[in-house]
């Protein structure tokens, strides 16, 4: 399976934040670091914070994955030069909730990936959530590696 990657118009960045941000904020609300009210509103922040100017924020790219003439999903990175090389990091990778289980996660990853090669990233990383066992499972297919681990205890 082969997905297509374009640029996010202004309409689908539009319905596409709110989403976004609420997912963002149940994710990391079931991670265990934060009440979902509390993790709503650091979403909101978050996402203000790195998308300042939406669309035209520098080195951001917010693309759609298309099979065909079909949106499947979302895929978003930041590439910047850091640390001696130039980095291309994954913000947000979606794949339309009907379409799941069906290769789109691995297709649009993939597309990311030469995506990310052809603006000259030398590397690509992630943040993916703990308890997220199947995105976990294909970014270790796909040959990403473990570079670091948070862990928290509550102290109650």
């Amino acid at each position: 399976m082969t997905v297509r990657l374009e640029p996010m118009t202004q309409e689908q960045y539009e319905l596409w934040l709110p989403d976004a941000i609420e997912d963002y904020a149940r994710q990391t609300s079931e991670s265990g670091l934060m009440s979902l009210d509390t993790a709503r509103e650091s979403a909101v922040d978050q996402f203000e914070a790195l998308l300042p100017d939406d669309l035209a924020t520098a080195g951001h790219h917010l693309l759609m994955a298309y099979d065909d003439a079909q949106i499947v999903g979302v895929f978003w990175l930041r590439i910047r030069d850091e640390w001696g090389t130039r980095r291309a990091f994954i913000f947000n990778i979606e794949v339309d909730e009907s379409l799941r289980g069906q290769g789109y996660g691995r297709a649009i990853m993939t597309a990311g990936e030469g995506y990310a090669r052809s603006q000259k990233a030398d590397t690509i990383a992630l943040n993916v959530f703990a308890q997220n066992d199947v995105a976990r499972s294909l970014y270790d297919k796909l040959g990403y590696l473990v570079t670091n681990v948070n862990m928290q205890k509550e102290l109650g």
